[in-house]
């Protein structure tokens, strides 16, 4: 089926059970429905949370539809009956938010018919887009730009044009003046006046710190070297005996 002008952006989450199954029935079976139209699989619809759609709705998703078992079949207990109070409370914040809340469907069937999910999506596309219709959200077509690169608005008589790349700018008056000469450097200006530029100083070398002295050594009193001397004198070892003091004594 080929994609119109006027078909609304649908985000889908569906079911991993009967619902998907209906999903994939409708594929096999060539039956048509949206083209625009996102399927999103989910475990089970009551993995469904208001911040996943209130996301997508931001995201610029025209309509949301979320598509769950039905009662009393839900391979988790209660996943579609969570789901759908989730739903309920979307619903409600998109009322405050100023969005209409029929932006977000909600289903329950057990109907693994693949014509059954053909006509669900259809009929929730269609109230999508007459919704976008009404309160104008459609998108626009881009306008389309001339060949100069304007989009198209003529331009005010007297107003000042761009001066760059050597373009004459216009001032109010309407008379064309020539574009102001970019000044030179300094030291291209002395070249072209034949003036050579002064030599650039060379930094004083960084003296180096003095070296340290180390403090002289403390001497010690007099009195204290006196001790030390006749301590070392007590100290010292007596002369070795010789051969002639040995026979001396033994005699």
């Amino acid at each position: 089926m080929a994609v119109r002008r006027g078909d609304p952006n649908i985000l889908a989450f569906v079911c991993s059970w009967h619902p998907l199954t209906a999903a994939d029935n409708a594929g096999e079976d060539g039956c048509r429905y949206s083209p625009r139209t996102t399927i999103v699989p989910v475990e089970c619809a009551g993995r469904v949370t208001v911040a996943a759609i209130l996301r997508a709705l931001l995201n610029g998703v025209d309509g949301i539809l979320v598509a769950a078992c039905g009662r009393g079949d839900c391979h988790y207990s209660n996943g579609n009956e969570s789901c759908e109070k989730v739903v309920e409370e979307a619903r409600e914040i998109m009322r405050i938010a100023g969005l209409a809340p029929e932006r977000l469907g909600f289903d329950l069937s057990s109907d693994v018919d693949g014509a059954h999910f053909a006509s669900l999506v259809s009929d929730f596309a269609g109230g999508v887009s007459k919704l976008n219709g009404r309160s104008g959200n459609a998108r626009a077509p881009a306008k389309k730009r001339r060949a100069g690169g304007g989009t198209g608005g003529k331009r005010r008589a007297g107003k000042r044009t761009t001066g760059k790349r050597g373009k004459a700018a216009v001032t109010r008056s309407g008379a064309k003046r020539k574009p102001t000469a970019k000044k030179k450097p300094a030291v291209k200006r002395k070249l072209a006046a034949g003036k050579k530029p002064a030599a650039r100083k060379k930094p004083a070398a960084r003296k180096r710190p003095a070296a340290r002295k180390r403090p002289a050594a403390k001497k010690r009193p007099t009195e204290k070297r006196r001790v030390a001397k006749t301590r070392s004198k007590s100290r010292t070892k007596p002369a070795a005996k010789t051969r002639s003091t040995k026979r001396a004594s033994r005699k």
